[in-house]
């Protein structure tokens, strides 16, 4: 008995896993629409004001390999402002990628993330006897699954949006924050 419970568990477990798989796929894409919208925005805004454009990529490491940064810089005389793009496969915890935006003194982290997204906390006591322990985590693990197709169905509505650490707005667009943040 105990045997088919730990399948059972290992089987949904493996399904949120390639639903999740799915979705994540999905999110990158627009996320990587968002982020290329971004970026020019930024070119546009700064062109109307006679700044010069420049690109350049170098290189990052995460996870022991090495992945390009798109680096985009806006010049008038001695004023600069730079976009800084990761490769949209490096993972960060709370958002789909992370953009930073940066003049002579100061730069500010953007982030790109499911407008729906926040960290979901789950408190739960598992029994001490095997059988009952299993069959309340593939309780909750069902719950979860069901969680994650029903996300899934409605993926074509979540909207990926652009957020500013220490600010609760959420932004559509980037020139928004361009206006909000370039002084």
């Amino acid at each position: 008995m105990l045997l088919k419970l730990r399948i059972e568990l290992e089987d949904i477990q493996s399904e949120i896993s390639t639903v999740s798989q799915r979705i994540s796929n999905v999110m990158l894409k627009k996320a990587e629409t968002l982020v290329l919208a971004g970026e020019r925005e930024f070119i546009n805004y700064f062109e109307k004001l006679n700044f010069i454009i420049s690109n350049e990529v170098s290189q990052t490491r995460f996870d022991g390999s090495y992945y390009p940064v798109k680096i985009i810089k806006a010049n008038y005389r001695n004023i600069q402002y730079t976009l800084s793009i990761p490769d949209i496969r490096i993972a960060y915890l709370g958002a789909l990628t992370v953009l930073t935006l940066s003049d002579n003194n100061s730069e500010i982290n953007i982030g790109v993330s499911s407008e729906n997204s926040g960290f979901r906390s789950e408190t739960f006591t598992l029994p001490n006897n095997e059988e009952d322990r299993l069959n309340a985590e593939i309780e909750r693990e069902r719950k979860k699954l069901e969680r994650t197709i029903n996300r899934e169905t409605n993926l074509n509505d979540e909207k990926v949006v652009y957020t500013v650490k220490n600010d609760n707005a959420k932004y559509n667009d980037f020139t928004e924050i361009l206006e909000k943040y370039v002084k």
